[in-house]
């Protein structure tokens, strides 16, 4: 089986796990409160793999300022497109919420021909229609009057939110392949880890300082929440 292959089985899984644990913070926690938990704890990982890497003898390539601007501009476009995702599901439900942020996959797509130059075929194009059809399905549990809410939900706060959530998780993945292509290492892994470790610190440092100035009271709900 190829690496992209089991990648990305790898990959939905997790996103699957991480979705739903900070579905669980925010119980008490405002989105921004919930995504500081998640940058905290992922990026000593993140870093600690690329130090990993680099103690076996791997070389690390050097981070250059562009590298360091687009990865920047995918970090804080990911961070809104949680919080802009967080907030269709409270505006509305669960089903508007998902199908109008998986738009992501056709709003990657139409970025990357735009500002990338990378062309999909026909083919490609098909693809991507019919996995945001199947996610509607899905997210409406075969229920036609859930998917009546869902057509009824255009115009409203929460179809501009599910898509504003979509072109936040797009914009992301143009710039983190576009980071990540740009380092000098012919590696796959070692580019990825690099870019991961590199992003969680930037959106760390930005979530953090967003809370520290606009809305401290989330370290002390963060510390209660874990019971640190």
């Amino acid at each position: 089986m190829e690496l992209w292959i089991v990648a990305t089985l790898v990959a939905a899984g997790l996103q699957v796990s991480r979705t739903a644990l900070q579905q669980h913070l925010r119980g008490n926690l405002s989105p921004n409160g919930a995504g500081f938990v998640r940058y905290a704890f992922g990026a000593p990982w993140s870093i600690g793999a690329v130090v990993t890497a680099a103690v076996m003898g791997h070389n690390l390539p050097a981070l250059t300022g562009r590298f360091l601007a687009t990865i920047a501009l995918g970090g804080a476009a990911q961070i809104v497109g949680t919080n802009l995702l967080i907030r269709a599901f409270t505006l509305r439900d669960f089903a508007v919420g998902t199908a109008y942020s998986k738009t992501e996959a056709l709003q990657t797509a139409i970025i990357s021909t735009i500002f990338v130059g990378e062309v999909l075929p026909i083919r490609g194009w098909a693809g991507i229609i019919i996995s945001l059809f199947g996610v509607v399905v899905l997210s409406i549990k075969g229920d036609v009057t859930r998917l009546r809410t869902v057509l009824r939900s255009t115009g409203d706060r929460a179809m501009w939110a599910g898509i504003g959530a979509g072109s936040g998780f797009a914009i992301a993945a143009v710039c983190i392949r576009s980071a990540s292509n740009s380092l000098g290492t012919s590696q796959p892994v070692l580019r990825a880890l690099i870019t991961l470790a590199v992003m969680n610190s930037i959106q760390l440092a930005m979530n953090g300082t967003w809370l520290a100035v606009a809305d401290r009271g989330q370290f002390r709900a963060i510390r209660s929440k874990l019971n640190i």
